[in-house]
Formats: structure tokens, sequence, C-alpha cells
């Protein structure tokens, strides 16, 4: 199936928009699937943050992406498409050689995409906790990005018959993905670093910590503290210290959700002094915490009353 231009524009096209770690923890809003269309001007890098959702992308024109996952580089080119299982910390950075870059990206949440791959019979499939990398004649092959666009389409379907399509689709995508692992493979990382895995290792499990520190994190991958920050940094797009502080925002973000007081969700974010916290949340979001809070009761008011 082919679809016209008209069509295709039926997706959703957000412009000029990194997602940052701050709308990374926003779940799908009661969706089970978002098709939506990225596009960039700027060659532009998205902080290290996870999703409660899978995440499947493919670059469509002007750009190639350097995804970062722990002490993994993958290089995805356009036409190719990588998949981003739930709680995978990534950051990525964007090569944009023409006027502008696209990207169409697939949201899954992960209720859906267990249902649809256990009633494919597939759930324990060895790549479905794998970041995921398909090359270009793989997604065109198995008609993949096409696929994605008939996901979009389908929220035009009325009634009940939306939710039997749209698990239609997810099963012949859980299908497809397994097919083309089959026959073509999986992507490898473009480089690795065991030292940075190590670190990110250590971060993603003790960022709760107010006493840790770059130096304790060196001593415990028997490094010195210029080394592993230097690698560190030529790896994941970020220094130690940035790593560390989008962790433990998107941790204290979390808590303000859950109903915490700005206090309570900074001190169990490990951030050891509240002051520079504040200072450091208003440098990076251009708002107070206080605001943030504000923004996510209306929010929720918003919901309520659709």
């Amino acid at each position: 199936m082919t679809f016209s231009k008209k069509e295709a524009n039926r997706i959703p096209l957000i412009k000029d928009s990194i997602l940052t770690s701050q709308h990374a923890r926003v779940d799908l809003y009661g969706d089970k699937v978002k098709i939506i269309k990225y596009r960039n001007q700027e060659n532009s890098c998205a902080v290290v943050h996870s999703h409660p959702y899978r995440e499947l992308i493919i670059p469509l024109s002007g750009s190639s992406v350097r995804y970062s996952v722990g002490g993994a580089v993958f290089n995805l080119g356009v036409g190719q498409m990588i998949m981003l299982p739930e709680e995978i910390y990534h950051s990525a950075k964007f090569n944009v050689m023409m006027d502008y870059s696209e990207r169409l990206v697939l949201q899954v949440d992960q209720e859906s995409w267990k249902i649809a791959s256990k009633l494919c019979d597939l759930q324990t499939a060895s790549w479905q906790n794998e970041i995921l990398i398909l090359q270009e004649s793989a997604v065109m092959d198995w008609k993949v990005k096409e696929l994605f666009e008939r996901m979009g389409l389908s929220k035009k379907i009325k009634n009940d018959g939306e939710q039997i399509v749209l698990y239609c689709h997810l099963m012949e995508l859980v299908v497809l993905l397994d097919q083309a692992v089959s026959v073509n493979g999986i992507g490898k990382a473009s480089e690795s670093s065991q030292l940075v895995a190590q670190a990110t290792a250590i971060l993603q499990a003790r960022y709760t910590d107010p006493t840790l520190t770059i130096s304790k994190i060196a001593s415990d991958c028997f490094t010195s503290r210029e080394h592993l920050s230097r690698v560190f940094k030529a790896y994941t797009l970020q220094s130690i210290h940035e790593y560390l502080t989008e962790l433990r925002m998107q941790h204290f973000r979390g808590g303000l959700g859950e109903g915490q007081t700005i206090l309570e969700a900074c001190n169990a974010s490990g951030f050891p002094d509240y002051s520079s916290f504040v200072k450091c949340f208003r440098k990076l979001y251009g708002i107070t915490p206080s605001d943030y809070r504000k923004q996510i009761r209306n929010g929720r008011e918003r919901q309520s009353t659709m």
C-alpha cells in the first residue's frame, strides 16, 4: 500500500523540537500508540533521558543521528531504524546536512507491546530487550516505514475498530521485526567503551546518592578522573556532571508527578544542596520548580476535563 502526500500529512508534524528529559517521562496520555514526524533545522543534542514506553525511530531525510546508549554509540543513517526498549537511558546528536532533517517516531506503551508480542508468541524473543538496528535495506524489504504510516492513519477509524486495527498492526510489526532480525540480523554499535559502560551503570544505579562524585566513580572504575571525564564525554556527548544532573532532574520531576513536595523530591533525587538545585533547575528549564509543579497540576486539570 502506498500513501498520497495528503494522507502522509495526517501524521502530526512537530518542528524544531529536541526531546528533553522533562518531556521524555510524560506518558502517552492514554494512547496505546503515537506516531509523530519530527523536523529539525539545527544540529542539536538531546540530553540523556529514558521513556516509560518503547520507541522506534526512522530518519527520513537530511540527517544522520548519533545515539549514545551507555558505553555504546550507534550511528543511524537515513532510512535505517532503531528500536529503544522502555527505560533505556540514551541521548541523540543530529548531523543536519540539508535545510532540515526529519524522522518518523513510533511510541508504543509497554502493556500494549507485551500483549501484541504474547499474541505472536514472541514475548521472549532475544531481540525484545536489545537496542535493535535495522539497515535501510531491511526497512525497505519489510516495508517498516509503510507500516508506521498505516498505524498513524488507523486513528481515523471510529468506535472499537481503531483498537482492533491497532493491535493487528502491532502484531504485524512484532512479526516483521522478528523476521527481519532472523534474515537480516541486528546492526551493531559503531563504537563501544567498556569503561563508559561501567561508569554509566554506576551513575544509573547510584545517582540518588548525594555523596556520589566523579572522583568516586573514577575510583570504582580503576581509572583517573581526568581520563574518565575525557572518554565519557566522547561517547555520551555530555560531561559526567551533566549526565548525573539530568538523571537527578528526571527523578525529581517523577517525584513531583507522584505528589511529593519540591523539597521531598529534591532530597530523594540525590541533590546535595537545595538552593543550588533551584538555581540549576531554573538555568536548565527557564522556570522555577514551583512553576513547573503548577504546570503539572494545570495539565492534570485539563486532562480531567477532556
